[in-house]
């Protein structure tokens, strides 16, 4: 673990740390090899195969971006595995906020959100001839 701190300002501005990371809040927690946390931007930035634990239900991605203030995460090249709950009467619900999707470093798609609600079929993405994206509903 490495600590920035700056005497300036009098406060930590910066934590490194590597190897099993985990930071929690309830029954929500991220996992992962590698994060840096950055007081002036508010945010934890969680690398190395980062997973988010939501009770039953995990994301998975490439990089985890959890904003502390909004109490909200971005999550790159993602992967949602929802865990079966309508055995116990729960509807099952993904929000979608502000995807956005790069390759190479060109971005492909930002700024789509969505509700899907269980059993719903709402969007596919997909790759045209002339290399634009397609999204419909």
């Amino acid at each position: 673990m490495k600590v920035s701190y700056s005497s300036a300002e009098n406060k930590v501005v910066e934590i490194y740390a590597a190897g099993n990371v985990r930071a929690h809040n309830n029954e929500k927690a991220i996992f992962s090899q590698e994060a840096t946390y950055s007081a002036n931007e508010g945010r934890i930035t969680f690398t190395g195969s980062p997973k988010v634990v939501d009770g039953e239900n995990i994301i998975t991605g490439g990089k985890i971006v959890y904003f502390i203030k909004d109490d909200r995460a971005v999550v790159e090249d993602s992967r949602v595995i929802l865990e079966e709950q309508s055995k116990r009467g729960i509807m099952h619900s993904l929000e979608i906020t502000e995807l956005k999707k790069s390759y190479n470093g060109k971005t492909i798609v930002s700024d789509v959100s969505m509700n899907i609600s269980s059993g719903e079929v709402v969007g596919l993405l997909a790759r045209m001839e002339q290399g634009r994206p397609l999204l419909f509903t």
